[in-house]
């Protein structure tokens, strides 16, 4: 009963350290972003109330995260001892950064997964006017509506047809 109560205790202090760290880091990011989106907007001769909507790119916000995740690692690595506390600490971190890095646009691409880039250059569009949102049509609006729609797919078939 001991080693489970044990076990259970460490995964708790783990967690709590870890959601602790997350937090704390992410509040800093949260600062240190709104400080630098401030600078840079005052720089670029805005207003102040301009210059602190002015937020900070998504390179830069990844770059802050992956500094401040490797300064929390480096500190727990620094202690020594692997209690729940480091490793709560290194979790933290570690959690923090994916977040960030999913946050501003980071995918997981793999070699043999990559999709190709689609190219609009040669794309043609076709609007159709349906006169008012689909939500707001009756009944026979709607019918009238898909007819248009309709029309314009066949107008599209027939001219990739010609070509």
């Amino acid at each position: 009963m001991e080693i489970v109560f044990g076990f259970l205790l460490f995964l708790l202090l783990t967690c709590l350290m870890a959601f602790a760290v997350w937090g704390t880091l992410y509040i800093t990011l949260l600062i240190i972003g709104l400080a630098l989106g401030t600078i840079k907007g005052i720089l670029k001769d805005r207003r102040l109330s301009e210059a602190f909507n002015e937020g900070i790119d998504d390179e830069t916000s990844d770059l802050i995260a992956l500094l401040m995740s490797f300064a929390v690692v480096g500190i727990s690595i620094s202690i020594g001892s692997w209690t729940p506390v480091e490793i709560g600490m290194c979790l933290g971190a570690a959690i923090f950064y994916l977040q960030v890095w999913v946050q501003t646009g980071g995918t997981f691409s793999f070699p043999f997964r990559r999709k190709k880039v689609v190219s609009n250059k040669d794309a043609t569009y076709a609007l159709t006017d349906l006169g008012k949102p689909i939500g707001e049509m009756s009944q026979e609006e709607r019918r009238v509506a898909a007819e248009k729609v309709v029309q314009t797919m066949l107008g599209q078939v027939k001219k990739q047809e010609k070509d």
